[in-house]
């Protein structure tokens, strides 16, 4: 399995942050009407579900139908990618195993309050019509690899704040990184830029459960460049927390620069642990 990872640059000292956005996919659904909380609040806007048409096999291939619907919480992030999914009632299947890779990939337009993005956790129902189709596995081995049939149906169920009324009334503090996003960091201050890329590994724990997050880690990057005592913001478990730490400490930036001058700074790093292929 691979991990793909973003990088979201937050200086302590500073009230704005700079955030990577994973590559979005977007995935086939009907999404359900944007809802509302109560007039005397700020509009809350739920997320939303973009369309993919996914890959279907050919019925001449297939050896075994598998079909079933999956409940599923997950936490839709600021950047509308999926995190934290878990199976509601698990009994283990494989088409739970499907359907967890499947939301995995999903792609939403992130929930707003007062037109910024928000984080929300809520719940997905997801119908499969799947069969089973020959393969081979790593080692070369004859197996069976369960692939979609029909394009999946789903349907979303109410989010709601995972933080206090408060804070989700703040404005948001992180921006997806592109070519004009430095709005906010002070004059002559100069991010750090990653100087290599650092693949995340997933635990044994997630790969066998299909688990998909999104870990927070807190690092200091020196005037070398260097990360200094990384610790986690945002755990997300399943081995996985580790796992960000181990990547984060093998980073090496081209360091903060004010006035043309290294200099030290604390940075959020996102690393955002998700299933590539099935």
């Amino acid at each position: 399995m691979r991990s793909m990872q973003g990088l979201c640059l937050s200086f302590g000292l500073f009230p704005l942050a700079i955030g990577a956005a994973g590559a979005q996919k977007p995935s086939n659904a009907p999404a359900t009407s944007p809802a509302t909380i109560p007039s005397s609040a700020p509009v809350l806007i739920q997320p939303q579900l973009l369309p993919f048409q996914r890959t279907l096999v050919s019925a001449d291939t297939c050896k075994e139908e598998a079909y079933g619907t999956v409940s599923l919480s997950l936490v839709v992030d600021r950047h509308g990618m999926p995190g934290n999914i878990t199976v509601v009632n698990p009994s283990g299947s494989s088409i739970e195993k499907l359907a967890l890779r499947l939301v995995a990939e999903d792609t939403f337009k992130p929930a707003t309050l007062r037109d910024q993005a928000v984080e929300l956790k809520g719940s997905v129902s997801i119908s499969i019509l799947a069969c089973f189709v020959p393969g081979q596995d790593q080692a070369g081995n004859p197996t069976e690899f369960l692939r979609l049939k029909r394009q999946p149906v789903q349907v979303l169920g109410q989010f709601s704040s995972i933080q206090s009324p408060e804070s989700l009334d703040r404005p948001a503090t992180s921006l997806p990184v592109d070519a004009t996003s430095h709005h906010g960091i002070p004059p002559g201050v100069i991010p750090p830029v990653p100087r290599n890329h650092v693949e995340a590994e997933f635990s044994d724990q997630a790969r066998r459960e299909h688990f998909s997050g999104v870990c927070l880690v807190s690092v200091t990057v020196d005037s070398e460049g260097r990360p200094q005592d990384p610790h986690i913001v945002r755990a997300i478990g399943h081995g996985l927390d580790a796992k960000a730490l181990e990547a984060v400490k093998k980073y090496h930036f081209k360091p903060a620069t004010k006035d043309g001058v290294p200099v030290p700074v604390q940075i959020t790093v996102e690393v955002n642990f998700r299933f590539s292929d099935f």
